[in-house]
């Protein structure tokens, strides 16, 4: 269960403490902000900083985030297409690893720098 708290998809969006930090990041650091209809769009420091990570993901052609109650956490993380778009790239950076046979993603020492100590780091 360790494994499953820490990181796992939901939806093909990314979950437990890796997600609700990477949710709370983003907003204290001014990169998401919320729309009148209760959803979250990137803003302009956002899509600059994120662009290396998924600039196919990044694209305005309607892409929206929402928040997700977090099971284990009980705090939300982001769902939507962007954050699909965001698991997406994190995998494919290998940044992430999905272990077989579950939902639970394993953060690799790559992840770990290029994610905790530099995009998640000091807001």
């Amino acid at each position: 269960m360790r494994g499953l708290r820490h990181a796992r998809t939901c939806y093909g969006h990314l979950a437990g403490q890796l997600g609700v930090q990477w949710r709370e990041a983003l907003l204290a650091k001014g990169w998401v902000a919320a729309t009148q209809d209760g959803r979250y769009e990137l803003t302009v420091a956002g899509r600059a900083a994120l662009a290396e990570l998924a600039p196919d993901g990044l694209r305005p052609n309607g892409r929206v985030l929402y928040d997700c109650v977090d099971w284990s956490e009980r705090r939300d993380h982001f769902a939507g297409p962007l954050a699909v778009a965001w698991l997406d790239a994190l995998l494919a950076k290998g940044w992430l690893q999905r272990v077989v046979g579950s939902r639970e993603l394993r953060l690799t020492p790559t992840g770990r720098i290029g994610l905790l100590d530099g995009l998640l780091g000091a807001a």
